[in-house]
């Protein structure tokens, strides 16, 4: 058993976002078609709909379709649009972790992807460099063990990533019924952080798969042409997280838009942490929040929540204000 390959041209699923530290657990289906360059992921039962196309506009763009609460209005069914840009091109979003570092097994699978990796990497990085980069990259997911999740026997494949004291372990259980040549079908992947400096697991997600399926219809990816796009409302900042919600969670990076908006975040609120410690420790608590805020206002409540100086702070610190009422995140 010495490769696996996740690589489809087209594909549909149905799957579930579970993130118990940032108190969240959130459906989704999606659609994947790399051949015509676009995506769709609708979350919380289609509350919220994104489309991405990368022959829209001069660089691609995002269309996001979700309910919005606030002052003035309940619910109102609006059309935000993202643009992709000629540093930051728009691609098709597939729910599956990303392909760098999943191995590959025969010369047509490892030019597909040498070639798709190369399109999407930045032209101006030197051909030699890239090639060293790519190669590296292919053997980064390695077989770990045989395993049973949900009464299926699944193979495990675990990457482990690190960037400064943050430190991720990727697992991915997949089957092959067509044999090991085969395409896998994935069942679940996990995300488990541990923190170095504070030495403790202070993160973990889950994405369970299910309805799997290689085929996808052509009108799915249409967006409603009555709907008017405008630009997102919110911080530029935080823009590409409302409209690619799933991006972070599929990234086998330890360091997500999540954690760079804590840049922002201690700006704004002129923070200043006492040590490297606490700053990893405020950190970890923010990008908690972050995902708790935008979850939560992708469900269609009448209500929406927003970060505001209490981003940071811990349930017992926040009790404290409240007179010991604990509230959530």
């Amino acid at each position: 058993m010495y490769h696996v390959k996740v690589c489809y041209i087209s594909l549909f699923c149905v799957g579930e976002l579970s993130a118990p530290y940032s108190e969240l657990k959130e459906p989704f289906e999606a659609w994947y078609d790399l051949e015509g360059n676009r995506s769709r992921i609708d979350y919380q039962d289609g509350t919220v709909r994104t489309f991405l196309n990368g022959n829209d506009l001069d660089y691609g763009a995002i269309y996001t379709i979700t309910p919005v609460t606030n002052e003035t209005e309940i619910q109102a069914i609006k059309c935000f649009q993202l643009k992709g840009t000629k540093e930051d091109p728009i691609h098709p979003q597939a729910p599956l972790p990303d392909l760098q570092g999943f191995e590959v097994c025969n010369k047509s699978q490892c030019l597909f992807f040498f070639f798709f990796m190369r399109s999407i990497i930045d032209l101006d990085t030197d051909f030699h460099c890239f090639t060293e980069m790519f190669v590296k990259s292919l053997f980064i997911f390695k077989f770990e063990k045989m395993e049973n999740h949900a009464d299926v026997l699944c193979e495990v494949w675990k990457k482990v990533a690190q960037a400064g004291h943050k430190k991720n372990t990727y697992r991915l259980w997949v089957t092959r019924p067509e044999g090991n040549d085969s395409p896998a079908i994935p069942h679940r992947f996990e995300m488990e952080g541990f923190n170095t400096l504070l030495e403790s697991h202070n993160d973990k997600y889950t994405i369970d798969y299910s309805d799997f399926s290689s085929q996808t219809e052509s009108d799915i990816f249409t967006r409603p042409e009555e709907m008017y796009s405008k630009e997102f409302p919110n911080p530029i900042e935080e823009h590409q997280i409302l409209a690619n919600p799933i991006q972070d969670y599929v990234s086998t990076s330890p360091i997500s838009h999540a954690h760079r908006l804590f840049g922002p975040f201690k700006k704004k609120f002129k923070r200043q942490y006492r040590s490297e410690k606490e700053h990893e420790e405020r950190e970890n608590i923010f990008v908690h929040t972050l995902r708790y805020v935008h979850s939560t206002n992708r469900a269609g409540h009448t209500f929406s929540v927003g970060i505001n100086h209490f981003a940071d702070q811990k349930k017992e610190e926040l009790a404290m204000m409240t007179g010991g009422l604990l509230l959530p995140l």
